[in-house]
This record gives structure tokens, C-alpha cells and sequence, in this order.
């Protein structure tokens, strides 16, 4: 009850400083823009315990800890943390399968393999590709090894968005 207690108080100490503030600020355009500062401080501390859960974190205020008063960080949405886990692996593999068989998919192309490089998904959000590496084998066409590399490069920056600076092919 402790977290309860303390984050009540916190909300009716920021709403009566906003009704305060409100009543002492005079008319017009000032007014405006103070009003919509102090809801979205009222907003913060109404949020501020959803936000922490979210995080896959709760912090909660108990008496006697750490000598007398303190908080802890509670575990929680461990299951959550989990799953996002899972979908962003499963992701990762479904993208590069997607890369494998655009690559193969060209003319010129026997076989490729790729291997992607993933920056850390943001919150909320999947990873994205940084950098691809692709090593095709030739299908035994004329194409010229360096054109069938560039169609490659092209063609892949352009389906994982990267710049074809991004995407390095190897002809073997």
C-alpha cells in the first residue's frame, strides 16, 4: 500500500500546485500555454506507475527496507520481455530468409547465402537491418561477376532499405 499512498499524494500534490498556479496567473496568452504544461505534468504523475510496468519494471516503496524506508525494483512483465524477445529472433530469421530468396530469386544466381547484421530493437519496436553480407554463386550465364554483384547489392539495399554501401556481395 505504500506505492499507492505515495503516488496519491504525489497526485494531489501536483493538482492542487496546478489549480494554484492557475488561479494566480493572470488572463491571456500566457495562461494557454501554462494550462497545457501543467496537464501534462498532472498526465506524468498519473502515468509514471504504467510507465514503469511497461518497462518490465515496477518500483515500490516499502517500509523497513534499507534501513528504515527505500524502494526496490519489482520484476514484473517478465513474460512480456520474453516475447518480444522471441518475436524480434523470429523476425531476424524471417527477414534474412526473405534476403536468401530475393538473392537466389535473380537471374544470374544459382544459390546465395546472406547473413544480416540487426541494430538493437527500440522499444516497442523490431530490429532493423545495419549491414548485409551476401556471397552468391554464379548460375553459369554470361553476366560477368561484378554486374551480377552490383544486381545483387541493388536489389537487396532496396528491399532491406539500406544504402548499397550497407550490402557487401561476394561472387564465388
Amino acid at each position: 500500500m505504500g506505492a499507492l499512498d505515495t503516488w496519491v499524494r504525489q497526485l494531489a500534490a501536483v493538482v492542487l500546485l496546478a489549480g494554484m498556479v492557475e488561479t494566480l496567473l493572470p488572463g491571456g496568452g500566457l495562461r494557454g500555454y501554462a494550462r497545457a504544461l501543467l496537464s501534462l505534468l498532472v498526465l506524468l504523475v498519473v502515468l509514471q506507475p504504467v510507465a514503469g510496468f511497461a518497462e518490465g519494471r515496477l518500483r515500490l516503496s516499502l517500509p523497513g527496507l534499507a534501513g528504515g524506508g527505500g524502494s526496490v525494483a519489482i520484476p514484473v512483465g517478465t513474460a512480456a520481455a520474453q516475447a518480444a524477445q522471441a518475436a524480434a529472433t523470429t523476425y531476424e530469421r524471417m527477414v534474412t530468409q526473405g534476403a536468401r530468396a530475393l538473392a537466389s530469386g535473380l537471374p544470374g544466381v544459382l544459390s546465395a547465402r546472406v547473413a544480416l547484421s540487426f541494430s538493437p530493437a527500440q522499444a516497442g519496436g523490431l530490429p532493423a537491418v545495419r549491414l548485409a553480407s551476401v556471397s552468391v554463386t554464379p548460375a553459369g550465364t554470361a553476366i560477368p561477376d561484378q554486374t551480377l554483384a552490383a544486381q545483387v547489392r541493388t536489389a537487396l539495399a532496396a528491399g532491406l532499405s539500406l544504402s548499397p554501401e550497407g550490402v557487401a556481395v561476394t561472387v564465388v
